[in-house]
């Protein structure tokens, strides 16, 4: 069940405190502990809200940050962003840049492997 969001908490409150006093003035019943419980799920609802847009102001401020390190794609030459998370091998598989690929080739001037389409080695950038 996903958790309830804090304005339903601050409506939930202000009915119950409304219709307490609203019954408070129809008769002589004294209900201040369900006013006083009404008042609590306000203010429960208000520190939800501040604490979710804190929360999100805190995401943005995170991914405004640069990535880990730039790299030089083969193909057209354009730096790339990436972190070591999106860089991870699945167990398995080849990664494209390893050199036993036989759709790769090595640079003249710095022997790095890259791709067989590639006009330019992405690790020193010479022309082919």
């Amino acid at each position: 069940m996903a958790p309830l969001p804090g304005w339903l908490f601050m409506i939930a409150g202000v009915a119950v405190s409304g219709y307490v006093k609203y019954i408070e003035s129809k008769s002589d019943n004294k209900l201040s502990l369900f006013f006083w419980l009404g008042i609590a799920f306000v203010l429960y609802g208000f520190g939800k809200e501040v604490v979710k847009r804190l929360g999100k102001k805190h995401e943005k401020q995170e991914l405004q940050e640069p990535p880990a390190r730039e790299e030089v794609h083969a193909d057209h030459g354009t730096a790339h962003k990436r972190t070591q998370e999106t860089h991870k091998h699945v167990q398995g598989q080849q990664h494209p840049s390893h050199p036993h690929n036989p759709n790769h080739k090595g640079c003249g001037q710095c022997h790095a492997p890259n791709h067989v389409n590639a006009n330019f080695c992405h690790k020193c950038g010479g022309s082919f």
